[in-house]
């Protein structure tokens, strides 16, 4: 599902026996969100539950409740603390064992005594222009090894650089010619990336990076040249239908899509071939839980709505 980084989900697992939502919680990314539960090993009620469900071959279905910016922590505190009220007051038994908002477990007073004390009078900050020289005459001509270099990568993977170090390396490249890059190092490149899938995040950020940038005249002319004569061959087309089977489209994209239709009307000719296809086909058990999911999250929001509009009559 779609995220950046200054947006925040409110969502809720819900059980596919029943229909009834039994947790809420905040998140940047439903679907990983949803594999860190499946894989937890805690002994909390919301844990045991999902291991009953895994028992039996099930596993909770995971939905957003709503959508809010993350820069200011009030504003998904708040959201999470309201969802949970309202949902408690409509029966759903959640296994939240607090109220949400706390953002996880907060250190007492006490330890954060004991911390600033342990801390007190030690110096931090950059370290001196004659340590900066000792530091590098040490390491000058030193390579590490395959091991230290293939660790440091997996500990790297993944991490994002800060906004300084990007800024950094940005000005040290800025006017300096770039070096080819040779044969072997492109090789390994390829079959790094060979099967690797770009996660929604990544598929988000960089759709929002190309928004509102346009290709100049040059650059659409090479792209039309380059297309113009290229043809999907008929083997090729079978492997991408076959690539496609089965797979999802991401929350994001089902929204862009569906905000893009929004206001068109379908031809009869359109509607009648969709009839004719849905013509003997029978949902899933698992469609079948998610609708239901979905009727008792609208239910949910009805009554959220009406018990905003009661306090502002109240007010």
């Amino acid at each position: 599902m779609k995220n950046t980084e200054d947006i925040a989900y409110i969502y809720c697992l819900t059980d596919p026996r029943t229909g009834d939502i039994r947790y809420v919680g905040k998140t940047f990314n439903m679907k990983a969100r949803l594999t860190n539960h499946l894989s937890g090993k805690g002994k909390t009620h919301k844990q045991y539950w999902i291991r009953s469900l895994k028992a039996i071959g099930l596993s909770p279905i995971i939905s957003e409740l709503e959508c809010v910016r993350s820069a200011d922590s009030l504003d998904w505190e708040h959201a999470e603390r309201r969802w949970i009220s309202v949902l408690r007051k409509c029966g759903h038994k959640l296994t939240n064992h607090r109220e949400g908002g706390t953002g996880g477990s907060r250190r007492s007073p006490e330890v954060r005594e004991k911390m600033s004390v342990a801390s007190t009078g030690k110096k931090r900050g950059p370290h001196k222009p004659e340590t900066i020289a000792k530091m590098k005459a040490t390491s000058a001509g030193r390579r590490p090894s395959e091991i230290t270099i293939e660790a440091s990568r997996k500990k790297l993977t993944g991490v994002p650089l800060p906004e300084s170090t990007r800024a950094k390396i940005s000005a040290a490249l800025k006017g300096k010619p770039r070096r080819p890059m040779p044969d072997a190092v492109k090789a390994k490149l390829s079959a790094s990336a060979r099967g690797r899938k770009t996660s929604d995040e990544t598929k988000a950020k960089m759709r929002l990076a190309m928004l509102g940038k346009k290709h100049s005249e040059e650059t659409k002319e090479k792209l039309r040249v380059a297309s113009s004569s290229r043809r999907h061959t008929d083997e090729t087309k079978k492997k991408m239908s076959a690539a496609k089977a089965g797979k999802k489209l991401p929350e994001w994209h089902k929204k862009l899509l569906s905000e893009s239709r929004m206001g068109k009307k379908m031809s009869e000719e359109t509607k009648a071939r969709l009839s004719a296809a849905r013509i003997g086909m029978k949902f899933s058990d698992e469609h079948r839980a998610k609708l239901r999911a979905a009727w008792v999250i609208r239910r949910a929001r009805k009554q959220l709505n009406n018990t905003q509009k009661g306090n502002q009559h109240a007010k």
